[in-house]
């Protein structure tokens, strides 16, 4: 057991010393790095890690703060119940995600919005942007986007610090976009919980308390990730003041207001999701129907297309004339691949001694899989990623399947595809199955890019060149610091 301990350690910091060397080298200024702000930020991210998981007063907190998610997704059922009665069906995932977890976000964006119009919200977070101020050396500003970002969305935390986007460094608009692609807003969090809880409540409350600390975590390590990326080689304001713009005239305005975000939000998830799970249905059909062909005959088919077209064209090259070929030593030579190339190809129609992709995949996975797919492709490619984080081996396959959907595709597709995995028991290790929401943590995809450029851009239109300039860096930046936050975890988790 002392052993395996070892080996999980060793690997969560060879696997953060690989990720923070990878952000070092897109850098713009490797020498103005103040790694002074890097390493706080990491113990940061490390300390919160090992306080939920080992300290029983943190652990308490963080399951009430778990708990009162779930109640209010207990109060979202009663809505949803209420208007669409038997068609709240637990035992379809179809059903539950129509019915409950689109409500749920709708529900949590009115509520969030509420807590804003109140003031509740805003204390909270300036309490933790203040501590984040002055333990990390931020501005006001970023601290305060940073915070917001755990407990509302991407376009949302901008707004609280609004009046200061338009004279904000590079280096802080490269935290505030960061920060965005890092953490989870409360909304869609609320919405994960009852995604990959399934109903039973013990579930729903242990996934709450590593989603929570997952979006907690995300906080410091944008900025560590950040600050590497974009260093910081301006003086900045520390000041900490949170934009007095009120949500609403009144509670019921704001109530209104935040509803109507939230179905504007719920729709987009819902068409997203339609979408992209059409066009993976599409892709994995097509992928699997070329999987269907006999690998060395394909292989040797387009050898033999290569060659006819190289022999036409060497042809045409010496001669200018391809109608009037004269047998010269690069002629024959020509000719002799070519004719080479149409014995492969007729080689290829009748090559029977091997295997189709599709046969290959099935053998070597013991009929997991049947057939190629986008997943499986996935799986493998950022497998060698997942590794660093400490998911067991034979799992990896499958957590590298649900980052790549997440960068590619979106986390909603990630997160439901983790939750239909945790219905079937796919997992070898339930160790893998809790990194994996730590992996999955924040908007770090393509779609996100766009989405911040256009959202933080219409605050701050004078920024909107740098926005598209570190965008790809952001997008970068978010998916280091989920796969940081799910190492320190697959270090300290059982």
């Amino acid at each position: 057991m002392n052993e395996q301990i070892i080996f999980n350690c060793a690997r969560a910091m060879f696997g953060i010393a690989v990720l923070i060397f990878i952000a070092w080298l897109f850098s713009v200024d490797r020498k103005a790095i103040s790694w002074n702000i890097v390493i706080k930020s990491l113990i940061i991210q490390i300390v919160i890690a090992f306080l939920v998981m080992f300290v029983a007063p943190v652990q308490d907190f963080f399951n009430f703060f778990g708990s009162c998610f779930v109640a209010v997704l207990g109060w979202t059922k009663a809505g949803s119940e209420f208007l669409f009665g038997a068609f709240v069906d637990t035992n379809k995932f179809g059903y539950i995600f129509a019915f409950q977890i689109l409500p749920t976000i709708i529900f949590f964006s009115a509520f969030t919005s509420l807590l804003f119009y109140l003031g509740i919200l805003q204390k909270i977070v300036w309490l933790f942007a203040w501590l984040m101020s002055r333990l990390i050396k931020l501005s006001g500003a970023e601290s305060l986007s940073t915070v917001a970002n755990i407990f509302v969305g991407m376009n949302e935390a901008p707004l609280v610090v609004k009046p200061y986007i338009a004279k904000m460094t590079k280096s802080e608009l490269m935290l505030v976009m960061t920060a965005g692609m890092s953490t989870m807003a409360g909304g869609v969090l609320a919405a994960y919980i009852g995604m990959l809880g399934n109903g039973i409540h013990e579930l729903e409350v242990q996934f709450a308390r590593h989603l929570l600390t997952a979006s907690v975590m995300a906080a410091p390590g944008a900025v560590a990730i950040s600050k590497i990326l974009v260093p910081q080689t301006e003086t900045v304001e520390q000041n900490v003041e949170i934009a007095r713009d009120k949500l609403g005239a009144n509670v019921l305005e704001a109530i209104s207001i935040g509803t109507i975000d939230g179905f504007k939000l719920a729709g987009n998830v819902a068409a997203m999701l339609l979408v992209f799970y059409a066009l993976i249905a599409g892709g994995n059909s097509i992928i699997s129907y070329l999987g269907g062909f006999r690998l060395m005959s394909a292989l040797l088919f387009c050898l033999a297309v290569v060659g006819v077209c190289a022999s036409y064209l060497a042809i045409v090259v010496r001669t200018g004339k391809p109608s009037r070929i004269k047998l010269s030593r690069v002629k024959r030579y020509a000719i002799g691949f070519g004719v080479l190339s149409l014995l492969l190809a007729v080689a290829a129609m009748f090559c029977s001694f091997d295997e189709t992709p599709n046969a290959i995949v099935s053998r070597l996975t013991e009929g997991r899989h049947t057939a190629l797919s986008m997943q499986l492709i996935l799986g493998y490619i950022f497998a060698p990623v997942v590794w660093l984080t400490g998911v067991a081996t034979q799992d990896i396959h499958l957590v590298g399947q649900l980052l790549g959907q997440k960068i590619i595709l979106t986390e909603f597709v990630g997160y439901s595809e983790l939750s239909e995995m945790l219905a079937t028991n796919a997992f070898a290790e339930t160790k893998s199955a809790i990194i994996a929401t730590y992996v999955l943590c924040g908007f770090a995809n393509f779609a996100s890019v766009g989405i911040e450029i256009g959202g933080i851009g219409s605050i701050a239109p004078n920024q909107r060149a740098t926005l598209s300039i570190f965008g790809m860096r952001a997008l970068l930046g978010g998916t280091l610091a989920a796969l940081i936050s799910a190492s320190i975890v697959g270090m300290t988790a059982v």
